[in-house]
């Protein structure tokens, strides 16, 4: 090989790498890239899936039960509910659902994530569901919507468009509702406070629950 091929080869290859020093920049650029997109859009996902569904209602030192239904949903009993895949329950057509925990007489506080989805009707439908307390044939209900409700379905449905947390006290002679920790109505009983707590779904409505928490009244 004569001078002139020697130095033709060396620009030759002077030309080649170059060409591979700055497509490693604009790869690695591109791989960079795509990475933070991929963060990205796993952080608006993820911030989603959280806004939608809150976090569980946790137990404290006055707590009897609870459960956000991904723990021990095969002990609630009953039909017409289905468990979400993201640990909640949803009503399907109604039906009662109750827990595995039954109240002995002692004054307690139900709490309930839960929201409203609409109704299974092409008109017209009919709107109850809420908490319930079974002691042998008798369903105590203590309802939100149209059907004997504790308080009318125009004060709590924006409030329950959203996941809300519905709470009902119940006292010797009384029961309250409280919405968010706001006391909305209340009203007498005459059963004592003994049996099954659960949810019930009636007429057609559709409701999604996160979870569900028995608290002793301390006062």
């Amino acid at each position: 090989m004569n001078m002139e091929e020697q130095k033709s080869e060396a620009y030759h290859r002077f030309l080649v790498d170059g060409d591979r020093k700055n497509t490693h920049p604009h790869k690695r650029s591109r791989l960079l890239w795509n990475c933070s997109l991929l963060v990205c859009v796993a952080i608006v996902l993820g911030g989603s899936f959280w806004f939608a569904l809150p976090f569980p209602l946790q137990p404290d030192s006055h707590t009897l039960y609870s459960t956000d239904w991904s723990r021990d949903f095969n002990a609630w009993q009953g039909a017409g509910w289905q468990k979400r895949l993201n640990g909640g329950v949803h009503s399907d057509h109604g039906g009662l659902f109750l827990s595995p925990y039954v109240a002995d007489g002692t004054a307690i506080q139900i709490d309930v994530q839960m929201k409203h989805l609409g109704v299974d009707a092409f008109q017209n439908g009919t709107i109850s569901f809420g908490m319930m307390l079974k002691n042998g044939d008798a369903d105590h209900t203590f309802a939100l919507g149209d059907i004997d409700p504790l308080v009318p379905w125009s004060d709590t449905y924006n409030a329950l468009l959203n996941f809300a947390v519905v709470s009902v006290k119940i006292q010797k002679g009384t029961v309250t509702l409280l919405i968010n920790g706001k006391r909305v109505a209340q009203k007498s009983i005459d059963f004592p406070i003994k049996g099954s707590l659960g949810l019930f779904a009636g007429g057609d409505s559709i409701v999604e629950a996160r979870s569900f928490r028995v608290d002793k009244v301390m006062s």
